[in-house]
């Protein structure tokens, strides 16, 4: 199953080995290559443990540790693949704004912007991250995410307005304006 070039093999084969009640061999797999194989198979086990819904108490360690993963392909699949689980878990949250404020990649920082939007948990610190994310993150692509994600999740308050409303004004980078030009209808750009 692992060596197969085809995605689609990759999953029916994996779907087949928990039908058949040897799921817990296919768990075990999962963790050993996010813990000890090298890049590509980290992400190839990442996407298998999001494919399957695969997520259990042992998962969850080592899919944390894969925040901060040493390559980057790693931490954005990582990012990504939390968002597609939705998975609300308060350790997941605070890796993921761990992401947002201190990686190094502008992709992972909007990979981990964009998964809190996938999972939908609302609360003062995450609000206040993506509003300085908004404001002052040096990538347009991280800067257009967190407007977009602000958006998403109809954030109707006064400081997230005003930085909207900054943005879609001010912005040096046409992207990050039509992003935000294109995400604020929910929210209320009145003075």
């Amino acid at each position: 199953m692992w060596s197969d070039y085809s995605e689609n093999i990759k999953s029916v084969a994996g779907e087949t080995i928990g039908v058949k009640g040897y799921g817990h061999v296919l768990h075990d797999e999962l963790c050993c290559r996010l813990r000890k194989g090298n890049e590509a198979e980290r992400v190839d086990a990442l996407n298998r443990v999001v494919h399957l819904r695969m997520m259990t108490g042992r998962m969850k360690s080592v899919f944390l540790k894969c925040f901060t993963d040493d390559h980057v392909s790693v931490r954005h699949t990582a990012a990504k693949g939390a968002g597609e689980l939705q998975f609300a878990d308060e350790d997941v949250i605070e890796g993921l704004l761990t992401l947002v404020t201190e990686d190094h990649s502008h992709k992972v920082k909007a990979a981990a912007i964009e998964a809190l939007a996938d999972i939908g948990v609302v609360n003062d610190k995450i609000i206040s991250q993506l509003v300085w994310s908004a404001q002052y993150q040096q990538e347009g692509m991280v800067r257009s995410a967190a407007c977009l994600v602000l958006a998403i999740l109809k954030v109707d308050r006064e400081d997230v307005v005003n930085v909207l409303r900054d943005r879609l004004t001010a912005d040096a980078d046409n992207s990050v304006k039509k992003s935000v030009d294109a995400s604020v209808a929910d929210v209320r750009l009145e003075a």
